[in-house]
Parts: C-alpha cells; structure tokens; sequence
C-alpha cells in the first residue's frame, strides 16, 4: 500500500514542533494525534529530580498545519483536507497532481487509476488523441476526410469526461 508523508506542525503544552508521518488510507486527525503523543513518550527523558510520569494522549495535541513534499496545493494540505487527500493518493498509482485534479473533477480515489485518460494541452488536443487511439482515424485519409471540426468534435467528447489543469478523466 502506498502512503503519503506528510510533516505535521502541532503545539504540546504551548511549545511548537513538527513531526512527519506516513499517511496511509483511512487515518484521521485523531490517529496523528496519537502517534504523536507516542513518539513524545518514546523521546521523552527525564531529568533526575522528576517524579512525574509523562503521558500526553492524543486530546494534549493540537495540530497546528501539515506539509508534504510532493507537489500538492495548500488547499489540499489543509488539516481539514489532508485525510481526503491521502485516502485518495493511498488508492491509486497516480502522482499528485493528477490526484488532485481528480478530486477537482470529483472522482473517487478508488475510480482515478481507470478514470485517468491523460494529460493534454486542450480539449482538442484530447479529442485528437482519443479519436487516434479508437483507430477512428484513418491513417491514409486524405482531403475531405482530414478537415475534421476538433473544436466541435471535443465539445461533444467531453460530455463523458472531466479535465483540471490538463489532466483528463472519463466520468464514471
């Protein structure tokens, strides 16, 4: 299964810190929490003259923001957002950015690996190429059969499909 890593900034008992996590699909904020206030039990010394056992829980921890090295906008690097984000890049083989696109586009994680068509410079870029794929286009065609409408022809294409920032998806 793929993760994500992710750097957490979080806040224990008014002091700022950062950690980083590998995100696999289905964790929350809560299970960040958690790992969190079990890492600061592991690093965790006490000097000599302490009594006191040290045991914050996940509700000691407050998530302050979250950073990851791939390529993904502050929107989807919002704590709000992050789960989403991961949940969907956990369940396919795609790079970020066209994760983010489909989630732009309002695909399932689980439905990007078969939605995705590619990335295009325009729609008529993806009609051509589409069109060329099904073997619509024969390669011995000559004038009239080559003045085709690409404008027209990916107007109608892409009632069955969805693009963000170049990349391309079948609706599903």
């Amino acid at each position: 299964m793929r993760t994500l890593l992710v750097t957490f900034t979080y806040s224990f008992n008014g002091v700022e810190d950062e950690k980083s996590f590998d995100i696999e699909g289905g964790q929350t904020a809560n299970d960040i929490k958690e790992m969190i206030a079990e890492s600061l039990i592991e690093d965790y010394e006490p000097e000599e003259d302490e009594e006191e056992e040290f045991e914050p829980t996940a509700s000691d921890i407050e998530l302050i923001s979250c950073d990851c090295d791939e390529d993904v906008s502050e929107e989807y690097m919002k704590i709000e957002n992050i789960f989403t984000f991961a949940d969907a890049y956990c369940e396919c083989d795609q790079e970020c950015n066209v994760v983010e696109a489909a989630m732009e586009c309002g695909i399932d994680g689980s439905d990007i690996d078969e939605a995705y068509s590619g990335s295009f410079d325009d729609d008529e870029d993806f009609a051509r190429d589409m069109a060329e794929q099904l073997g619509a286009i024969d390669k011995n065609a000559t004038w009239p059969q080559t003045c085709i409408d690409w404008e027209f022809a990916a107007k109608e294409l892409m009632y069955d499909y969805s693009e963000h920032n170049g990349y391309y998806f079948r609706n599903m």
